[in-house]
């Protein structure tokens, strides 16, 4: 912030940045992010950005969590399935990386209970 206002206040930018040991492109970041506002309040927006980043983290390892236990339930009903049937088949029910059930092999428990059932 001393540093924009410095830059303000007529010194040239090639001066100040040296002065203070940063780039010339780090400085007018610095500047587009935090021109006109006052000290306090930068520290509130470091504040929110920080609880954002906390929030953004906590909700991926909510969603990798919940893939995981749908995962493992698919799993599961395959295992079940195939134990009914002995069904010889390499597919996997993990398919985590999209944090979807697609390839899950679930559909394939329910193929094997559908030809048992006929």
């Amino acid at each position: 912030m001393g540093i924009v206002k410095e830059q303000e206040n007529g010194l040239r930018t090639a001066d100040v940045c040296p002065k203070h040991g940063i780039s010339e492109p780090t400085f007018y970041q610095c500047k587009a992010k935090f021109a006109g506002m006052e000290v306090s309040d930068a520290r509130k927006l470091n504040v929110v950005e920080h609880e954002n980043g906390k929030l953004k983290k906590l909700l991926a390892k909510t969603m990798l969590d919940n893939a995981l236990r749908m995962s493992l339930q698919c799993m599961v009903r395959l295992a079940r399935a195939r134990g009914r049937d002995m069904v010889d088949d390499d597919s996997s029910c993990t398919n985590i990386s999209r944090l979807s059930r697609v390839g899950c092999g679930c559909s394939q428990a329910d193929e094997i209970r559908t030809r048992r059932s006929q």
